[in-house]
């Protein structure tokens, strides 16, 4: 299937578990990123990565919620801490509902 606009892809993960893991989470997010734009000639694919595109100051609630909105691709990061998460299951059911619409 062609896509003629950007896919874009969420990930979503908890902090302790980026923490933890001493940054591999986010080493491996972009590597995801720049591995899926060499496979598919594309290099306008962009994996939102919170601690990257969230700005100091900004409503970091409704930049996730448009990102999430916005997103072809969902990628998380399972684990009990992502379960326990505030933020991360509710991301993810957003994400479903989302699909659902379309």
């Amino acid at each position: 299937m062609f896509m003629s606009e950007a896919p874009k892809a969420f990930w979503s993960y908890a902090r302790t578990d980026e923490m933890a893991s001493k940054g591999l989470l986010r080493r491996f997010c972009v590597e995801l990123q720049v591995q899926v734009m060499a496979a598919s000639g594309r290099d306008d694919f962009s994996i939102f990565l919170d601690s990257e595109h969230l700005e100091l100051g900004s409503r970091w609630q409704e930049s996730l919620d448009g990102a999430v909105a916005g997103a072809t691709f969902f990628f998380p990061i399972l684990s009990p801490a992502f379960f326990r998460s505030p933020h991360c299951r509710p991301a993810f059911g957003a994400f479903i509902r989302c699909e659902k619409e379309h």
